[in-house]
């Protein structure tokens, strides 16, 4: 099927599903769960792809591609292979019976809600994989120079996506995709599918999100609401390989935005501050504060567990570091060019640790600033040069704290302040750091305090400690309260 990307061609076939996939008492909720960490390597494996493509076509149309850009072509391609084998088997048991067997969901019934999480889970994962293709790897294998030298030096990859691209037009296949779209589109039109609080932490929510923001979801059922239900959709899917360029085209010229990223509903309410607000904010900032963020409208805030979503840590900026004396540091030259240029923010994300600006950083709808209050001139200087340290390290998507090769966003404090004891937690076998279990710090007392805070956009200017305890608690409707805070209207 579309869905499984050729699961019945390529040597898949008789894949054993998921375990539990046949099971009446399967926990669909855990199994969306486990899978968030492979699907998240999917999304920057592709934005990786997608940013690498024009680089590697402009050196090649100039003449021989480099060593180092030929084991970029085929690392990638294995990369991707690995991921794919990962997610394909969550793309194919549910929507591949129903489909077979002509069962049509109950819709507003919890059988047919149990039915219609079945189906988008397969729909949802498929969709990764199908926006994989056309985004990271359809572009190269589409050029002649690219598709060659992979028939050449790594004939096994070029059969498998020779295989892929011929199975997307494949009747099966383009028949059990359509089912699933169409009873998407169904349970929306009836009203019949669940609505999630963007601060709920429902797994459901996070599939949901995946299908509705798929650029290959919105070129399939565009143009379908005169010709409602299977036959539209599957219409929809062309029936020979220019139905490839047609939604490539699509995917590059409307949805690039959210094709490469990690999906976001909207933008943050912070972004729309004045100027000088964000001005007011940068110069309020002090070596080493610990900065978190909540970003209810974000894919990847969706499973992060209690109200906090991220961490970073503000190193500082030009003036602040000669004065702490590390401006010279070898840690630090190497982005003195960047600081400059007002990156001062370093934050782990997906593609890898970095330095950002604070304008990156406030696509945000709360923020929190929280500062050590008992810090030598030694320490200070010690822990900057640790958070420089951390500059390009790989994203942990294990959240394993008892590892630095690679690094999550909330272990930024964990290593920076290494004298510190912090919370964890133990979860599925190693230790992990929430960026909660970081914030609470700062609402005991000691030894962090909060000094910045914003909650739904508003700043927030007294009782921070009582405040960031709602928070932590969750208690929003406190909160409102004790501010006297209206509701907002999401920014477009």
């Amino acid at each position: 099927m579309l869905l499984g990307a050729c699961a019945y061609q390529t040597g898949t076939q008789g894949m054993a599903p998921f375990p539990g996939a046949d099971s009446p008492d399967v926990d669909l909720d855990a199994e969306v769960v486990a899978l968030q960490s492979a699907i998240e390597e999917a999304l920057v494996w592709r934005v990786k792809a997608a940013e690498a493509y024009p680089q590697l076509k402009e050196r090649s149309d100039r003449g021989a591609l480099s060593s180092a850009d030929l084991y970029w072509l085929y690392g990638g391609a294995e990369s991707y292979f690995e991921l794919r084998d990962r997610l394909l088997p969550y793309t194919q048991p549910y929507v591949a019976r129903f489909a077979a067997e002509s069962v049509e969901p109950p819709l507003g019934t919890p059988a047919g809600q149990l039915m219609m999480k079945k189906i988008k889970l397969n729909l949802a994962v498929g969709l990764v994989l199908y926006d994989n293709y056309l985004i990271g790897v359809y572009p190269y294998y589409a050029d002649a120079k690219f598709r060659r030298l992979l028939r050449r030096d790594r004939p096994a990859l070029a059969g498998r996506i020779g295989d892929i691209t011929a199975s997307y037009v494949d009747d099966r296949q383009r028949q059990q995709t359509a089912y699933a779209i169409a009873w998407v589109l169904r349970e929306r039109e009836l009203g019949t599918d669940p609505s999630y609080d963007e601060t709920a932490r429902d797994p459901m929510a996070y599939v949901d999100t995946l299908i509705v923001e798929s650029p290959s979801f919105a070129y399939m059922q565009e143009d379908t609401a005169s010709r409602k239900g299977f036959t539209a959709v599957l219409r929809r899917l062309s029936d020979d390989l220019s139905f490839l360029q047609q939604m490539f085209t699509h995917v590059a010229s409307k949805a690039f935005g959210n094709a490469i990223g990690l999906v976001e509903t909207r933008k943050g309410y912070l972004l729309q501050l004045p100027e000088g607000e964000k001005a007011a904010i940068a110069a309020a900032m002090e070596p080493l504060d610990v900065v978190l963020e909540k970003t209810p409208f974000r894919l990847t805030d969706k499973f992060i567990p209690g109200h906090w979503g991220h961490v970073a840590v503000w190193v500082g900026t030009e003036d602040q570091l000669t004065r702490l004396g590390v401006w010279d540091d070898p840690l630090v030259v190497p982005h003195h060019e960047a600081i400059r240029g007002g990156r001062s923010m370093v934050e782990a994300l997906r593609p890898g640790v970095q330095i950002n600006t604070l304008e990156y950083f406030l696509n945000v709808d709360d923020l929190l600033v929280v500062r050590h209050t008992n810090l030598t001139d030694a320490q200070r200087r010690e822990y900057v040069r640790n958070a420089f340290r951390q500059i390009g390290k790989a994203y942990d998507f294990n959240f394993d704290v008892e590892t630095d090769r690679r690094i999550v966003c909330s272990e930024l404090a964990y290593v920076v302040f290494k004298d510190e004891q912090w919370p964890t937690s133990r979860t599925l076998g190693r230790y992990t750091i929430s960026p909660d279990n970081v914030a609470v710090k700062a609402a005991s007392k000691n030894p962090f305090t909060p000094v910045i805070l914003y909650y739904d956009g508003y700043r927030i200017d007294g009782r921070l400690e009582a405040t960031l305890e709602a928070l932590l608690a969750r208690d929003y409707a406190k909160v409102r309260d004790m501010h006297g805070l209206a509701h907002r209207a999401p920014p477009s």
